[in-house]
C-alpha cells in the first residue's frame, strides 16, 4: 500500500513533464503512472580504516656504565693521645667558727583589761497595716474585619510552536533509498489552568484583655532598729623592751696551700697506612634488542543492512 502511493505521488510530481507528450500518444492516458516499487532488505560489506599498532625488533648498542671497587693504599697522620701526670699547689680558704656574745633589744607585750562601753542597734518587729494596687484582668469581645486571599483557577487558552519530523525519500550514490528526518513547525492552542489569589473579606471576633484596678489591704511585719548601750571588757597589748644578751657561732675563713696530681692529656703524631676499596666506573658498549612499536592502517569489513528500491514487471 505504502509502494502505492509513492507511485501516485510520483506521476503527480511529473505531470507537467508529460502533459507535452500526450499528444503523440493519443490512446495513452494523460497522466503516465510509473510501476510500483518494493524494497527488499540486503546485507552490503564495507570497509572502515582502522589504525594497529605492532611490534618489531631492533638491535640497538647501549653504553652501560659497570662500577668496579678497587683496594688502594692511603697513607694519614693521626694523632695518638697520651697521659702524664704533673704535679700542681692551690690556695684555698679552709672555714672554722668562732663563738660571740652578742645582746639585743627585743619588745615584750604585756596584757591589761580594760572596760569599754559600745552602742548596737537591737531589732524590733512589728505588725503595720498597708494598702496596695493590683491589676485584675478582664475580656472584651471586639468585632474585627480582615481581607485574605483565596486561591483559585482560571483557564486560559495558550499557543505554542510543534515541531513534527516527517520522513521523505532521498536517493544516494548507493542506488539506495535512505529516508532523512524534515522538521515541520506548526503552532497548537492548548488551556492551562493558571492559580490566581483573590481577596476576600472576612468578620471575626476576637477578645481583647483589659486590666482594672483594685486597692486591698494587707498586714506586713516591720522591723525597726532601737539603739542600746552594753558594757564589756577588753584586754589591751602594753608593749615594753628588753634586753637580752647570747651567743652565736661565727664562720670564718683561713688560706692554706695545698699540693695535688693531675693527669695531663697529650697528643703524639703518627703515620698509619690504610687499605680502603675505591670504586671506578667503567663503560662498556653493549647490543640491546628492543620491542619498537609502530602504526599499521587496515581496512576491516563490516555489514551494513540497507533497503534496495525494486521495481515490479
Amino acid at each position: 500500500m505504502r509502494a502505492f502511493l509513492f507511485s501516485i505521488a510520483f506521476g503527480v510530481l511529473i505531470l507537467p513533464g508529460t502533459s507535452g507528450s500526450a499528444g503523440a500518444c493519443p490512446t495513452c492516458f494523460c497522466v503516465c503512472f510509473p510501476l510500483p516499487i518494493r524494497f527488499e532488505e540486503r546485507i552490503v560489506t564495507r570497509y572502515r580504516p582502522e589504525l594497529q599498532t605492532k611490534f618489531r625488533d631492533e638491535v640497538r648498542i647501549v653504553l652501560r656504565r659497570i662500577p668496579e671497587t678497587v683496594i688502594k693504599e692511603v697513607k694519614q697522620t693521626v694523632l695518638v693521645p697520651t697521659w702524664r701526670e704533673e704535679v700542681r699547689s692551690r690556695t684555698v680558704a679552709v672555714p672554722f667558727t668562732v663563738k660571740e656574745q652578742r645582746q639585743r633589744t627585743v619588745v615584750v607585750t604585756d596584757w591589761r583589761e580594760e572596760k569599754r562601753e559600745k552602742t548596737v542597734l537591737v531589732p524590733v518587729t512589728k505588725e503595720v497595716e498597708r494598702h496596695y494596687k493590683v491589676a485584675i484582668p478582664s475580656f472584651r469581645e471586639e468585632q474585627r474585619k480582615t481581607t485574605v486571599l483565596v486561591p483559585d483557577v482560571r483557564t486560559e487558552e495558550r499557543q505554542r510552536e510543534v515541531t513534527v519530523v516527517h520522513k521523505i525519500p532521498v536517493v544516494g550514490e548507493i542506488c539506495a533509498t535512505i529516508f532523512r528526518c524534515v522538521p515541520e513547525t506548526f503552532i497548537e492552542k492548548y488551556l492551562v489552568n493558571i492559580p490566581f489569589l483573590r481577596p476576600v473579606t472576612k468578620l471575626f471576633t476576637v477578645r481583647i484583655p483589659t486590666l482594672r484596678e483594685q486597692i486591698r489591704t494587707e498586714r506586713v511585719p516591720v522591723t525597726t532598729l532601737r539603739p542600746r548601750t552594753e558594757v564589756y571588757t577588753v584586754r589591751v597589748p602594753v608593749p615594753r623592751e628588753v634586753v637580752e644578751t647570747f651567743d652565736v657561732l661565727v664562720a670564718k675563713v683561713r688560706p692554706e696551700t695545698q699540693s695535688y696530681k693531675v693527669r695531663v692529656q697529650d697528643f703524639r703524631p703518627e703515620t698509619r697506612v690504610k687499605r680502603i676499596p675505591v670504586t671506578v666506573v667503567k663503560e662498556v658498549r653493549e647490543s640491546v634488542t628492543e620491542r619498537v612499536p609502530y602504526t599499521v592502517c587496515l581496512q576491516v569489513p563490516y555489514q551494513l543492512k540497507v533497503r534496495i528500491p525494486i521495481y515490479a514487471h
